[in-house]
C-alpha cells in the first residue's frame, strides 16, 4: 500500500509542478493513509484503485512527454535553424510579459491624463470603474494575469468610453499564501483592499483634476475564480454593511446605490470562475464518505471545514437574505464552470449550482457575440470550447425562499436544493465549457470505480442539442447532463485552464486553451461595465 501511495505522491508532485492539477487534488492525496483507513476501510480500497488505475498510468505519461520534449529539444538542438525560430518565438512571448509589466504605471497614467482631459473638456465630474481579480486556494495575484492583460487591452480600446471615465483592473494580492485561514478571515482582508484600492484611485484620479473637479461615482466589479469567488461574495455583503445605502428618492436611483468617502458607490458585475457555491461535501470528483470529507477538511484547516459544509457558513451564504440581497444589488451575474467531469476540485454542479432535485428554469440564449467568433467547435455553433449558455430569471424572494415541488421535501439535501433555488432566483449568466478537446489523455468509462460519472446512451453533444431544442429546461436537467463524463474520462485539469492560468510561462502553455473563453469573458465583462454609464445617463 505504501509503494503505491508513494506513486501517487509522485504524481502530485509532477502534476503540481506542471500545473495542471489544482492545490485541492495534491491536498486529497497527501491526507495520510493511515487517516482514510481509520475512518473508513472502504475509502482505502477506493484510494488505492484510484491510484492503480487512473494515476499510476498518469504518473507514465507524464514522464513519457517528459521525455519526448527533452528528446525534441535534443533534435532542435541539431539543427540551428529550428532551434533559432524556437527561441525567438520565446523571447517574442517573454518580451511581451516583460514590456507589459514595465509599461503597466505608464499605462496607467496615461489613462487618468486621458480622463482628465477628457472630464475638463466636458466640465463634468468623473466616473470611476473598477474592476476586482480575485484569486482562489492556494493562489496569487498572477493566476489571472492573462484575464487582467486582456480585460485592460478590451476596456483601452472600448469604443464607448465616454468622456470623465476612467476603468481600472486590480488583481487582488491580500491572500497571497493565506488561503487556509476560513473565507470569513480571508473575505474580510479582502474588504479592506478594495476600501484602500477604492481611496487610492478616487485620490489619484482628483489628484490629476483641475481645481473643483472630483470623481462622483465608483462602480464595483468583481471576478472570483475558485475560493475567490466565495471571498467576493462574503466581502460585497460586507461593504454593504460599510457603504450607507441611499433612499431610492431620485428618479435615476432604484435604491440600490450607496455612499462611501462622499461619493456613490454602485455595485456593477458580478462574475465567478469555477467556484464552489455549494461547497465541496458531496461534490468531490469522485464520491467519498462523509468521514473522510472530514478528514480532508481537518488537513486544509478553517477552509477546508467551511468547504466541506463543517461549519454553517456556505449554507448560510446560499440561504441568507443578508448575503443574498447584497449579490442581488449587482446588475449582472455570470458564473462559468467545466462541463462534462473536468474539473476535479469544483464540478459543474457546485460552480453552476445544479441539482437534480431542482425544478428551477433555465433558458437557453444564443450569444451573438459568440455566434459571431471565427474560433468555433465543430460541433456546436458557439465560441470554441464553450457549449452553453443559460439565463435564470430573477424572482422575488417571496417566492424563492423556500422549495416549491412536494418532491424536494422528500429528500434530505433540501440545504441544497434551497441553496440552488435561492442562487438562481437572483437572476444569473450561466456558461458552460467543454475543455475536453484540449486534454491529451482521456479513459474509458467501463471502470468500476468510474461508473457513477458515466454517461451511457446518447452522446453529449446529441442530449445538449435537444436541451437546447426545448429553449427552457430545469436545473435538474442540465445537471443530468453537463455534470456527467461522455464515455471516456478526461484528465481533470479543466479547473486552471478554463482561466488561461499563468503564473508562470510554463503553466501558461499548459493552460493556453483557455484564453478563447477568457477573451469572450473578457469583452463581455468590459461591455457591461460600461452599460452602467448608459442606463443611469437620462436619454
Amino acid at each position: 500500500y505504501h509503494s503505491h501511495f508513494r506513486v501517487s505522491i509522485f504524481f502530485a508532485n509532477t502534476a503540481q509542478k506542471m500545473g495542471v492539477l489544482s492545490s485541492f487534488s495534491s491536498l486529497l492525496l497527501r491526507v495520510p493513509p493511515s487517516s482514510l483507513l481509520h475512518s473508513n476501510a472502504a475509502i482505502g480500497a477506493n484510494t488505492m484503485s484510484f491510484v492503480v488505475i487512473i494515476l499510476l498510468p498518469l504518473a507514465v505519461l507524464v514522464a513519457h512527454r517528459e521525455s519526448s520534449l527533452v528528446s525534441a529539444w535534443a533534435a532542435k538542438s541539431n539543427n540551428p535553424q529550428l532551434l533559432r525560430n524556437d527561441f525567438d518565438k520565446n523571447r517574442s512571448t517573454n518580451e511581451k510579459d516583460i514590456l507589459r509589466g514595465a509599461t503597466e504605471q505608464q499605462r496607467h497614467d496615461d489613462k487618468h491624463k486621458s480622463t482628465t482631459s477628457n472630464m475638463e473638456d466636458r466640465g463634468g465630474n468623473g466616473v470611476l470603474h473598477l474592476c476586482f481579480l480575485v484569486h482562489g486556494h492556494r493562489g496569487r495575484s498572477s493566476d489571472l494575469s492573462y484575464l487582467k492583460s486582456i480585460v485592460e487591452n478590451t476596456a483601452d480600446q472600448h469604443d464607448s468610453i465616454h468622456l470623465g471615465e476612467s476603468f481600472v483592473v486590480h488583481s487582488s494580492q491580500c491572500n497571497e499564501d493565506k488561503t487556509h485561514d476560513g473565507i470569513v478571515t480571508g473575505g474580510e482582508r479582502l474588504v479592506t483592499e478594495i476600501l484602500d484600492v477604492i481611496r487610492h484611485e478616487v485620490t489619484d484620479m482628483e489628484g490629476r483634476l483641475s481645481y473643483g473637479r472630483r470623481v462622483e461615482d465608483v462602480t464595483i466589479s468583481l471576478v472570483g475564480n475558485s475560493l475567490g469567488g466565495l471571498y467576493a461574495r462574503y466581502a460585497i455583503s460586507r461593504l454593504r454593511d460599510i457603504m450607507r445605502v441611499v433612499d431610492g428618492d431620485d428618479d435615476d436611483n432604484d435604491g440600490t446605490d450607496m455612499m462611501w468617502i462622499d461619493r456613490r458607490m454602485h455595485f456593477n458585475v458580478f462574475c465567478s470562475t469555477a467556484t464552489p457555491h455549494l461547497g465541496v461535501a458531496s461534490h468531490t470528483y469522485i464520491p467519498v464518505p462523509r468521514a473522510a470529507e472530514k478528514r480532508i477538511a481537518e488537513a486544509m484547516g478553517p477552509t477546508g471545514r467551511d468547504l466541506f459544509r463543517f461549519s454553517d457558513l456556505v449554507r448560510n451564504m446560499g440561504t441568507n437574505p443578508y448575503f443574498l440581497e447584497a449579490l442581488g444589488t449587482f446588475r449582472k451575474r455570470i458564473a462559468y464552470a467545466n462541463a462534462f467531469h473536468t474539473d476535479f476540485p469544483v464540478p459543474s454542479s457546485t460552480a453552476a449550482f445544479l441539482n437534480p432535485y431542482s425544478n428551477s428554469p433555465h433558458r437557453f440564449v444564443d450569444d451573438e457575440s459568440v455566434n459571431n467568433s471565427t474560433n468555433k467547435h465543430d460541433n456546436y455553433p458557439y465560441a470554441a470550447n464553450i457549449v452553453a449558455k443559460v439565463h435564470t430569471e430573477t424572482i422575488p424572494t417571496s417566492s424563492s425562499s423556500s422549495p416549491t415541488n412536494d418532491d424536494d421535501c422528500h429528500h434530505n439535501d433540501d440545504d441544497m436544493v434551497r441553496m440552488c433555488k435561492s442562487l438562481d432566483a437572483l437572476g444569473w449568466k450561466k456558461v458552460f465549457v467543454d475543455l475536453r478537446q484540449n486534454i491529451p489523455f482521456s479513459v474509458p468509462l467501463q471502470l468500476p470505480l468510474l461508473s457513477t460519472t458515466a454517461s451511457n446512451s446518447t452522446s453529449m453533444e446529441h442530449k445538449i442539442t435537444d436541451l437546447r431544442n426545448r429553449k427552457v429546461v430545469e436545473s435538474r436537467d442540465l445537471h443530468q447532463t453537463i455534470s456527467k463524463a461522455d464515455r471516456k474520462l478526461s484528465l481533470p485539469i479543466g479547473h486552471n485552464m478554463i482561466v488561461a492560468f499563468s503564473r508562470s510561462t510554463f503553466s501558461s502553455y499548459v493552460n493556453r486553451a483557455g484564453r478563447p473563453v477568457m477573451d469572450d469573458l473578457a469583452k463581455e465583462l468590459v461591455e457591461d461595465i460600461l452599460l452602467w454609464r448608459m442606463e443611469k445617463t437620462p436619454a
